[in-house]
């Protein structure tokens, strides 16, 4: 589950940096590497433990799936979601990512998806030099 989440979380990464017209490759943290998109890497960072660790940790404890849900091992121990169960799980995805929190840098309520969003824009603009010192996210507890 956590795979999947952070393939889904990179995915939406992905197109926003695409949208902005970023190259996905050229990252600050992230050593670059062949298909490897590194600048997605790094600003996937902070968005992990909020987004996909929190909604894994709620579905397990919740114990919203069972054993059935799940194939058994294939040859190289791989363990995927039976198709039902993927669905329930895209649907509690997308779920996170409609869900609301507030930006701690314009101070309004935006849906997790466009909260990405923001941040890649707040990239853009350190880049451009509109702004000083990219301003990531801070998680409150």
């Amino acid at each position: 589950m956590l795979s999947l989440g952070y393939t889904l979380l990179s995915q939406n990464v992905y197109s926003f940096v695409q949208t902005l017209g970023l190259h996905t490759h050229f990252g600050n943290l992230h050593v670059p590497r062949d298909n490897h998109p590194a600048l997605v890497s790094d600003l996937v960072e902070e968005w992990r433990a909020q987004l996909v660790d929190s909604l894994i940790t709620y579905l397990v404890n919740s114990q919203i799936f069972s054993v059935d849900d799940f194939t058994p091992p294939d040859e190289r121990g791989g363990v995927y979601f039976q198709p039902h169960a993927l669905k329930k799980f895209l649907k509690h995805w997308e779920e996170k990512l409609q869900s609301e929190l507030t930006h701690p840098h314009t101070g309004q309520k935006v849906a997790y998806r466009r909260a990405i969003e923001l941040q890649v824009r707040e990239y853009v603009s350190r880049l451009m030099g509109e702004v000083s010192v990219y301003r990531p996210m801070i998680w409150r507890m």
